[in-house]
């Protein structure tokens, strides 16, 4: 499963921040980490690279996100292992 970590630019306004703090709170693909200065630390666990792209671009689009990061991509399991070349 493809994992990804991204930092959140929360909105200013307390309401919108709420707001999306809560909506990514109920999605359980999404692992909140801690809150500092208006930037949120989160860990997107999707079923395919395809789906938490897509993920991360419904935070961006949440009312007064101002960005979201992608700090951290682990797609890993998503090929099969290929054994390294040996040199000759």
């Amino acid at each position: 499963m493809p994992i990804t970590g991204a930092v959140v630019l929360l909105p200013n306004a307390p309401r919108e921040r709420q707001a999306v703090v809560t909506r990514l709170s109920e999605d359980r693909r999404v692992s909140l980490g801690p809150e500092m200065g208006g930037r949120l630390a989160i860990v997107v666990e999707a079923p395919s690279t395809h789906e938490g792209q897509e993920l991360l671009k419904s935070v961006q689009a949440m009312t007064g996100v101002g960005a979201v990061l992608p700090v951290f991509h682990d797609f890993s399991d998503e090929y099969p292992e290929v054994e390294p070349r040996s040199e000759e």
